[in-house]
């Protein structure tokens, strides 16, 4: 299965993300992740990096307006995952 950018989709990767709904840090924890991005809803990319990007990568969503979320994570091998998260406040 590919996603829109051509690249291989992983139908169950070994991914965590938490929690989920996050409220100030939400945890990407997997291996070998090479890039993640966050889009809103609407599409727009509200977070990205491809640098430095560990086993366990924190994000702080405490400005993100409360709403869902969709996490991408493209590993070395450059298949993905995406995954929706919510943001909310306590």
């Amino acid at each position: 299965v590919l996603n829109n950018d051509g690249i291989p989709v992983i139908e169950t990767a070994n991914v965590e993300i938490f929690p989920n709904p996050a409220h100030a840090l939400l945890n990407i924890k997997g291996e070998n992740m090479r890039k993640i991005l966050i889009y809103n809803t609407d599409g727009q990319i509200v977070y990205f990096t491809d640098e430095n990007v560990n086993d366990l990568q924190q994000v702080d969503v405490s400005r993100y307006a409360p709403g869902q979320y969709f996490v991408k994570i493209i590993f070395n091998n450059k298949q993905s995952v995406t995954k929706k998260v919510v943001v909310n406040r306590k």
